[in-house]
């Protein structure tokens, strides 16, 4: 197993170099990094790279999307913004399932969070 440090390099290297087959086929390497719920100083890195990656997948990260859906309302603003979009980008049957969780957020103080999430939902059809 990869220690955090090396977690996080793997996934920024993954997002800037891998092409769509490979991130495909690291698609369960990516959803491990989203369940992380350890609370260490690589964690905000490893999710942002691992959503980032997935969002470069759109509809083939589907699998995610229940980790996505649950992290929904986390409390990190940014993991939260690109939760958000990843949703937004995976779209399809599966991700309008995040749709009331999603609306919840039209609510929320921040203007970005908002702003993803008015996107997301439009791209979802709402």
């Amino acid at each position: 197993m990869l220690s955090a440090t090396e977690t996080y390099y793997a996934l920024d290297a993954m997002v800037l170099e891998f092409n769509r087959d490979e991130l495909k086929a690291l698609t369960p390497l990516l959803i491990e990094a989203l369940e992380d719920e350890k609370k260490s100083r690589w964690l905000h890195r490893r999710w942002m790279s691992a959503a980032t990656a997935l969002m470069k997948l759109g509809p083939e990260a589907k699998p995610a999307l229940p980790v996505l859906i649950k992290r929904i309302d986390c409390q990190n603003i940014g993991v939260q913004r690109i939760v958000i979009m990843v949703i937004g980008s995976i779209g399809g049957p599966e991700a309008r399932k995040a749709v009331p969780k999603l609306k919840e957020q039209l609510k929320s103080p921040d203007p970005k969070v908002r702003r993803f999430t008015t996107e997301a939902l439009r791209r979802l059809g709402q």
